[in-house]
This record gives structure tokens, C-alpha cells and sequence, in this order.
């Protein structure tokens, strides 16, 4: 015959345990729920202002950012001397005595969310011609239902440019499996042509970045570029 003692307390412990898995049930671990989307913020220059004269504005701006984040930006430029607004998202760029084309532009931006890339850089026209590759989009590991609306206002901004072309860089992630950017970016590419009915040559997958090397970012990121269509060097 068992002891009533050891029955009751084989009793206890099998109510502790039953109330505990409750609670694992009704209150997981924020490491088990599932985590968002990383949505990474677009990173827009604007600019030149007064391009006619010696001294032109550049300026950036962010579609998102961090709640309470104070932004800092720290800004480059390939010809001229930056003459006011560096740290801030305005600056003023003194070119005179320079006669190159093109002027190329950098901000690297901190205080954006962890994982994201932080910089971009644009060439802008300050005499003469210049290819002016722009930004129109940046994203990152979002559902493909999500990342469809994006490309579809690509297509139809590239509907309103006849001239342009898309150009689709991916930047694979350090937590993500080596190629996985460009096989999304294949996919992205084959769903403009085939659902969207864009002309196979107006949409480029670059395999390298147009501009500086960034750092690799946490998660794989995609940058959405239009540029006019180059049929011969445009610049010499």
C-alpha cells in the first residue's frame, strides 16, 4: 500500500506542472513568437539646387526612421568642399573652378534601424550631361505578396519614363544563405516581364553595387535603381 503522503505530494506536482504548461501556452517567449518583417527605410537625395551657380545645395531625407532616433548624417562628395550643413541632412557644396561632369554625392546616415543599410550615394549633373542613376526603392525581407505591390509601382513608373531602365541590386545578408538575394531578385525580375509586361531589356539585375561598397547588412536587402537607357557613352 502506498504511502498517503508520497500520493499527495505526486499530486502537487502534477498541478505545478499542468498550471506551468498553461502559462508556457497562454505567455510564450518573445523569442518564439515570430518575428516582423525587416522593412528598411528608403534613403532619398535631392538636389542639385542653384546648379548654375559656384556654390549647390544637396539635400536627404528618410521615408522612416527609429521613434526618439536623432539622426546624423555625414555626407562626401567627389569634386568641390562641403561649406555648411555637414551632420545635418541639408548641406551646401562650393564647386567653383571644377569642370567635370558629374558630381558624385554620398550621405551615410546613423541612428536607422539595426540590420539596414545606412548610406547611398547619386551622380548629379553639374555641367554638361550626366547618367543620373536614381533610387526608387529599398526593401528588404518582406513576403512576396508585399514585395509585388513594389514592383508594380516600379512597372509604372517605368510606363510613365519610356526612356529608363529598372536596375534590381541584391545584397545578400549575414544571416542569410549565400545567393538568396539573387534568386529573389530573379524572381522579382521574372514577375515584371512575364506579369507586368516590361521589355526583358529594360530590367537589369546588378550583381555588384553601382556605387561604393556598403557593409554587408544583417539581412539581404534590395535596391530598386531607374536610369535612363544608355545606347552609347553619353559623356566624354
Amino acid at each position: 500500500m502506498k504511502n498517503p503522503l508520497s500520493v499527495l505530494l505526486q499530486m502537487k506536482n502534477l498541478v505545478v506542472l499542468f498550471y506551468v504548461c498553461i502559462a508556457i501556452i497562454a505567455f510564450p517567449s518573445k523569442s518564439l513568437a515570430q518575428q516582423e518583417p525587416l522593412v528598411c527605410p528608403t534613403i532619398m537625395i535631392s538636389g542639385p539646387e542653384n546648379a548654375d551657380l559656384n556654390i549647390v545645395k544637396f539635400s536627404a531625407s528618410v521615408s522612416s526612421k527609429p521613434s526618439n532616433s536623432a539622426l546624423k548624417h555625414k555626407w562626401s562628395v567627389s569634386i568641390g568642399n562641403i561649406i555648411s550643413g555637414q551632420g545635418t541632412p541639408i548641406i551646401e557644396v562650393d564647386i567653383s573652378g571644377f569642370i567635370q561632369n558629374c558630381l558624385k554625392v554620398t550621405v551615410e546616415i546613423d541612428g536607422l534601424q539595426p540590420g539596414c543599410s545606412n548610406n547611398v550615394s547619386a551622380m548629379r549633373e553639374v555641367s554638361g550631361c550626366c547618367i543620373d542613376p536614381r533610387l526608387f526603392d529599398r526593401y528588404g525581407s518582406i513576403s512576396f505578396r508585399e514585395e509585388r505591390m513594389r514592383l508594380e509601382n516600379l512597372a509604372a513608373q517605368l510606363e510613365q519614363e519610356p526612356s529608363t531602365e529598372a536596375r534590381i541590386i541584391p545584397t545578400d545578408g549575414r544571416r542569410n544563405r549565400s545567393g538568396l538575394a539573387l534568386r529573389r531578385a530573379e524572381r522579382a525580375r521574372a514577375y515584371l516581364i512575364k506579369k507586368l509586361k516590361i521589355d526583358p531589356a529594360r530590367v537589369i539585375i546588378e550583381t555588384r553595387r553601382m556605387f561604393q561598397p556598403e557593409p554587408q547588412p544583417e539581412r539581404m536587402v534590395f535596391d530598386l535603381y531607374i536610369m535612363p537607357i544608355i545606347h552609347e557613352t553619353p559623356c566624354n
